[in-house]
């Protein structure tokens, strides 16, 4: 996998996470409580600052909050 296509679903994956965040009406500490991460961390993920999120844990966020990911 290129680093364009990595980089395209991880931004992917934090999209849905910040969308998935304000449909749940979540304030970025109660996201963070959720997805086992600090507020500040939300806030660079809400923001595009993704360089030190791997796949995984976005899909492990996404799973915190409910998503069945297969």
């Amino acid at each position: 996998m290129s680093d364009a296509e990595q980089r395209k679903i991880k931004t992917d994956l934090a999209i849905e996470i910040t969308l998935a965040t304000r449909r749940m009406g979540l304030t970025q500490r109660q996201a963070a409580e959720k997805m086992g991460l600090t507020q500040p961390k939300i806030s660079e993920l809400m923001h595009g600052k993704l360089g030190q999120f791997s796949q995984r844990k976005l899909m492990d966020c996404l799973i915190r909050l409910g998503y069945n990911i297969d």
